[in-house]
């Protein structure tokens, strides 16, 4: 149904034996993992008639009652397709943070040629309100020891792998065009948390990002130009939006275009 493009990261012989950059559906979040899901029972889902009680539903032709299923996080398809998405890029090492006379410091337990820590002062975002800064006035910058080449027509967005819901940092989201040229990949992020001063390390859940820790997401995509527009709907047309919402929800009695979609695309990264 697609065509395939290529995404190829390298990095030099010396980080072999380092975790690779791997496709994201392969390891979804160890909470996503343990979550409920429905019961044994086929009749499990058990449906739920919901008032929605608003006369122009009725108007529409609608019921006033709502079928929905009683199900859990990992039935909702927005869910289930973002964390299938893309391509996780682990820590390559321990990365050892430590904040003495008012700087931060990054050291890594692995030895790497291409690794380097930078920060981003107040100076480089000066417009940035001062509620909006970041957490110890600076954003962080950790080069990795890969590099990406995509195929042309493809750039990537780098973002936080939000699912994770790391309390200790939150990588800064960007878009880069790796068709042009082979682009060094740096982990861009501000901190949860504020680093206490001193040299050694106090609090290993605070200063140790651990080895093998996803760091951020990187979803290729093909740029294309999109029109906008914005349409208001009679509640005729509002109301088959409405009945095509009801149908998806209550799916599990046959597949509705939505869901026969989905299973089309299958897992486009694999």
């Amino acid at each position: 149904m697609f065509r395939k493009s290529t995404v190829t990261f390298y990095a030099d012989e010396s980080a072999e034996g380092l975790p690779e950059i791997y496709p994201a559906y392969k390891n979804f979040p160890e909470w996503f993992v343990k979550s409920n899901t429905k019961s044994k029972c086929p009749f499990a889902p058990l449906m739920n008639l919901r008032n929605i009680g608003a006369k122009d539903y009725l108007d529409m032709g609608a019921s006033p009652y709502q079928l929905t299923k009683v199900t859990t996080v990992k039935h909702c398809p927005g869910i289930v397709d973002y964390l299938k998405t893309g391509y996780i890029m682990p820590a390559w090492s321990d990365l050892i943070f430590r904040k003495i006379n008012g700087k931060i410091h990054c050291t890594s337990s692995v030895e790497s040629p291409e690794f380097e820590f930078n920060v981003h002062k107040p100076n480089q975002f000066s417009g940035m309100d001062k509620d909006q800064s970041p957490m110890m006035d600076v954003f962080n910058k950790v080069s990795s020891p890969w590099w990406i080449k995509t195929t042309p027509g493809t750039s990537v967005l780098i973002t936080h792998p939000y699912w994770e819901r790391n309390s200790i940092f939150t990588s800064v989201s960007a878009i880069v065009h790796p068709d042009v040229v082979p682009i060094h990949l740096k982990w861009f992020f501000e901190f949860n948390l504020k680093l206490k001063e001193s040299p050694e390390i106090y609090d290993e859940k605070e200063q140790i990002i651990l080895k093998g820790t996803p760091l951020a997401l990187i979803i290729p995509f093909k740029r294309e130009k999109f029109k906008h527009e914005t349409k208001f709907l009679d509640k005729s047309n509002i109301g088959r939006i409405h009945r095509h919402n009801y149908y998806n929800s209550t799916s599990w009695f046959s597949d509705s275009l939505y869901e026969s979609f989905r299973k089309k695309l299958g897992n486009l990264y694999k």
